[in-house]
């Protein structure tokens, strides 16, 4: 993707983090790109807004690479709704139910995927048979809140902290 094909905003918000972070006045930070919500005309609006989100993060990287912070940084790529796997009456994707994010960074076991859904869309096991939401804690589908929980952890959150804010 050529530079400059991106938001200016999200590469504003990219290098205000990077900076805020390696200023030692951050530890987190959450940048945001809207215009997903495609109802209509999925095709010519959501393939563009792939693009600028993947120039973002390409963008992303290289700033923090640029201030050496990159080996420090876990990034989670993702969004609070999917769309259908099908086109509704104006060619466009309604929400969905399944979701897929994008995790890297330090101390993350790269090139995997983790969870997959099956022909008809719903979560499952290696076998493609569903899996159900049983309450065991085993053999679920993997869930958003689970992600972050497992982010959590990763990154060493006081409990005291998880349990003053809980998913």
């Amino acid at each position: 993707i050529p530079y400059g094909t991106f938001s200016y905003a999200l590469k504003r918000q990219a290098r205000m983090a990077i900076a805020a972070y390696k200023a030692g006045l951050c530890t987190s930070a959450n940048l945001f790109l809207s215009g997903f919500d495609t109802h209509s005309d999925h095709d010519d609006n959501h393939l563009k807004k792939m693009a600028t989100l993947l120039a973002g993060v390409d963008f992303l990287i290289e700033e923090a690479l640029a201030q050496d912070v990159y080996d420090e940084m876990v990034v989670l790529v993702s969004s609070e709704f999917t769309r259908t796997p099908y086109y509704n009456a104006t060619n466009g994707k309604d929400h969905w139910t399944s979701n897929s994010a994008l995790l890297f960074g330090a101390g993350i076991v790269g090139n995997r995927v983790m969870g997959q859904t099956n022909e008809q869309l719903v979560g499952c096991d290696s076998s493609g048979d569903a899996l159900e939401y049983n309450g065991s804690g085993s053999n679920q589908p993997i869930t958003m809140e689970a992600v972050h929980y497992a982010l959590r952890q990763h990154l060493q959150v006081d409990h005291s902290l998880q349990t003053k804010f809980p998913l």
